[in-house]
């Protein structure tokens, strides 16, 4: 009984921590998004389902640890929340997409070792004005962090996640604005 009442209590504290964690990141995110755009930008879901999860899984190189995809929108671009699997955890990102190109990038939370250089404003400066090349790589190559390989990859992994939803989302707007072009 006493090891069912602990678990039960370890159970808690582990789901108050992560709420904590989401809440701590949906903020920075938040922060991240004003800054970004100069202004408050609405925060928005993308249900991670059937094909978009396919392409996610296929980007990222495994399933998306959630349910939903968070972004920040507004006419000039779009700010995506996305996770991807470090060496020591998952690591959360934030990518600013104006005009195809990545303009800007914060990583929200690690626990990453040896990879904390994922951080640094010398490597995330890497990804400015990066694209896509044939719609399923980065347009350049990035240079990751020595002794944290499989770090910088997930990050660079998010940043092609980042353009990939972005041209997806933004091929949805312009079939929806043709449709309606068609239907007046």
């Amino acid at each position: 009984m006493v090891s069912m009442s602990a678990s039960a209590t370890t159970s808690r504290i582990l789901l108050a921590l992560l709420a904590a964690t989401l809440v701590a990141a949906g903020d920075e995110a938040d922060d991240f998004a004003r800054e970004a755009f100069g202004t408050d930008a609405p925060r928005s879901t993308l249900s991670v389902a059937g094909d978009l999860s396919r392409l996610c899984r296929q980007t990222v190189g495994a399933p998306i640890p959630r349910e939903v995809i968070y972004y920040h929108s507004l006419s000039n671009g779009t700010v995506w929340v996305l996770m991807a699997q470090g060496k020591h955890g998952p690591i959360t990102g934030a990518f600013m997409v104006q005009d195809a190109l990545i303009r800007a990038s914060r990583i929200l939370e690690d626990r990453e070792r040896r990879g904390r250089g994922i951080r640094g404003k010398r490597y995330l400066r890497q990804f400015e004005g990066i694209g896509l090349r044939a719609g399923k790589q980065l347009d350049r190559r990035v240079d990751g962090i020595t002794g944290a390989t499989i770090s910088s990859r997930a990050v660079e992994k998010m940043a092609l996640l980042a353009l990939r939803l972005d041209a997806l989302t933004k091929g949805a707007q312009v079939q929806r604005i043709n449709e309606r072009q068609v239907d007046e």
